[in-house]
């Protein structure tokens, strides 16, 4: 009889230590690296989502080592979502227990994505103000501010431009020549 109450003491102190032992948050690491060349990848972004509803719990980026570390998560079942430009979103489905104060996920490695273009084209328009040596050009002619103005109305809003008593001055000096379309005008 006394062994048997001692067996029951032994259980019940077990069981109590078991249930003081589960924890109440768990902190998530783990090291993400490149599949192709074994590299640690820096700047990751690890997210953890609700397996439930995919509602964002926490998230990070990798450190330099390509290692991450998650806080605060309370044990359940999440999603963890991995992303980084140039390589292969993963997810994977996570289970956090409640033995550990820490879950150490084993090495996840990405595979680099590869996009093959047929074609680039390149357009570009010539700036609205050129210097050359001897000239100042203003192209007005793209200018959608001076549609049905005057010539003189266009040329008050240009830069270092301005018009007094009918005289045109470029930056105070009225000793200006102005030419239309490579033309001189009075």
């Amino acid at each position: 009889m006394v062994q048997l109450r001692l067996f029951f003491i032994f259980i019940l102190v077990i069981a109590s230590s078991v249930v003081s032992a589960q924890v109440s948050s768990v902190t998530l690491s783990g090291i993400i690296k490149n599949k192709t060349d074994k590299l640690a990848i820096q700047y990751v972004n690890v997210v953890v989502k609700s397996d439930k509803d995919g509602a964002f719990i926490a998230g990070t980026m990798t450190n330099d080592e390509g290692r991450f570390t998650i806080s605060k998560i309370k044990p359940g079942n999440y999603q963890l979502n991995i992303s980084f430009t140039g390589f292969e979103d993963k997810n994977h489905s996570l289970f956090v227990g409640s033995l550990s104060e820490f879950l150490d996920i084993p090495t996840i490695e990405l595979e680099e994505r590869s996009i093959a273009l047929e074609g680039v084209t390149v357009t570009a328009q010539a700036g609205h103000v050129s210097n050359k040596l001897d000239k100042k050009i203003y192209s007005v002619a793209d200018n959608i501010s001076q549609t049905g103005g005057s010539v003189l109305q266009t040329m008050q809003n240009l830069p270092g431009i301005t018009v007094q008593d009918g005289k045109v001055q470029l930056r105070g000096n009225d000793k200006v020549t102005v030419l239309i379309d490579g033309k001189q005008t009075a």
